[in-house]
């Protein structure tokens, strides 16, 4: 009789994955009290398992851990399109500026040295897995259970929207014993807008000390982002295609520094 070694751990080095992007910048480098950098990335990133390869059981599952290219398809990570541009501006406005240039002190203190700074980004959404909450594949509960892609329907409602992003329709239950041929990763989740505002100046105190106002507001527009994660991506599960959290809403602060 063979003595029993227990479970055996094992590890696999069979995850692949390529990178391709096209990447521009546009800087402006301080002048005339304006400064910018722009940068725009149009990029795909393709793997079968986003997290590191430590073994099947570390950081993710295949569908079938005989069949690891099944899982072929756009990395957890992959974002089409980023945008981020970055400004810093001084008001024209005060002693030696363009405007109001002989302002006396008192004035000079209220409409001088005044900094405008944003930053604005936009980034289209990340990928996700339509998955099934019936366990058809009879698999030892490791898998992620898929279903099957109905051919013809689109994966996308007319109508797109928080409430239905993705069209349940376009699925049905695997048959019993059997993978779900629906693949990884295969719809995206909704674009990220997000325009953050600084408007700050330095008041003089002393020669080495100085008061500074800041006031911020972040999501300057209020637009609506909302999380990946919160998307319920079950097919048939109640709910199925909606959004259930957002990103904060616009905050605005206040605040005042002391610099010495």
């Amino acid at each position: 009789m063979r003595p029993y070694l227990g479970d055996l751990p094992y590890w696999c080095a069979c995850n692949s994955s390529t990178y391709h992007s096209l990447q521009a910048k546009l800087e402006k480098r301080l002048s005339n009290g304006l400064s910018f950098l722009t940068a725009f990335t149009y990029g795909k990133s393709i793997d079968e398992q986003s997290a590191a390869s430590l073994g099947f059981h570390s950081g993710g599952y295949f569908r079938d851990n005989n069949n690891p290219e099944w899982e072929k398809g756009p990395s957890d990570f992959d974002q089409k399109y980023r945008f981020v541009n970055s400004i810093s501006y001084t008001l024209p406005f005060g002693k030696g500026q363009r405007f109001m240039g002989d302002a006396n002190r008192v004035a000079n203190g209220f409409i001088g040295g005044w900094e405008l700074q944003g930053i604005q980004s936009w980034s289209s959404g990340l990928p996700y897995t339509i998955q099934s909450s019936i366990g058809e594949s009879n698999s030892d509960g490791d898998a992620e259970e898929r279903p099957n892609r109905l051919v013809g329907i689109p994966l996308y409602p007319s109508n797109k929207g928080p409430n239905l992003w993705f069209n349940p329709a376009a699925f049905t239950a695997a048959t019993f014993g059997t993978y779900g041929n629906s693949g990884r990763n295969i719809i995206y989740t909704s674009p990220q807008v997000d325009f953050d505002t600084s408007l700050f100046k330095d008041f003089s105190l002393h020669e080495r000390a100085k008061l500074q106002f800041r006031g911020e507001i972040f999501n300057m527009f209020n637009h609506p982002n909302f999380r990946a994660d919160s998307l319920i991506n079950q097919f048939d599960a109640p709910g199925a295609g909606s959004y259930t959290a957002a990103q904060p809403a616009r905050q605005i602060q206040f605040a005042l520094k002391m610099i010495f």
